[in-house]
């Protein structure tokens, strides 16, 4: 699908009416994913706002709704619907990293996302927004820590092996005793019949 540049700043993530959430938990969600980008973003003129609308978007194909829709410009004022996409796929990358660029339809007038199983996305976003909740580990407290945990499991798989190997040592030696017992036994019968079959072949 190809781009199209856009006059208007609008970026509606349209919404089916089956996702059952408060106005305000999307905007939370939506509102944390929107500062991270803003955060993170290697082009730091844009700024973002949002909006929750329980107004329709229409278009060829029919009406659609409710909507978060985010308004975007650079740092001098001025709008782009570029910034707009730009930030609409900056959230679909965190948050919907399977999903494909047909999920987008671009409008005369504003850029509409529609997401038939947004259910899984408002679940991503909720897991993006508690990660960034979250304090952030020091890298080497995190190795350490892990490095402790390997090396406790192993100690305890060393343990549990070095009790099993006890345990079965003196299980293998009556176990050796009794299958040579019973090998021998095999031999002397299978000795007994062969001397039964050679006797019989006597004149």
């Amino acid at each position: 699908m190809g781009r199209r540049t856009q006059s208007a700043a609008s970026a509606a993530l349209i919404m089916p009416d089956c996702v059952n959430l408060s106005a305000g938990r999307h905007q939370s969600i939506a509102a944390r994913v929107l500062r991270e980008i803003e955060r993170t973003s290697a082009v730091g003129a844009i700024r973002a706002s949002l909006r929750f609308e329980t107004v329709v978007a229409v278009d060829e194909n029919g009406p659609y709704g409710p909507a978060l829709t985010f308004t975007v410009s650079d740092a001098a004022g001025g709008r782009s619907g570029d910034a707009a996409a730009l930030v609409l796929s900056r959230i679909l990358k965190a948050a919907l990293p399977e999903s494909r660029a047909d999920l987008i339809y671009w409008g005369p007038n504003e850029t509409l996302l529609d997401i038939g199983e947004f259910a899984a996305l408002c679940l991503r976003l909720s897991a993006y927004e508690s990660r960034l909740t979250q304090p952030a580990e020091p890298r080497r407290s995190a190795r350490r820590r892990a490095l402790k945990q390997a090396v406790s499991l192993r100690r305890r798989v060393q343990s549990v092996l070095s009790r099993l190997t006890d345990r079965m040592q003196g299980q293998d030696l009556r176990l050796a005793t009794l299958a040579l017992g019973v090998t021998m036994v095999m031999i002397l019968l299978a000795a007994h019949g062969g001397l039964q079959q050679v006797a019989a072949l006597l004149p």
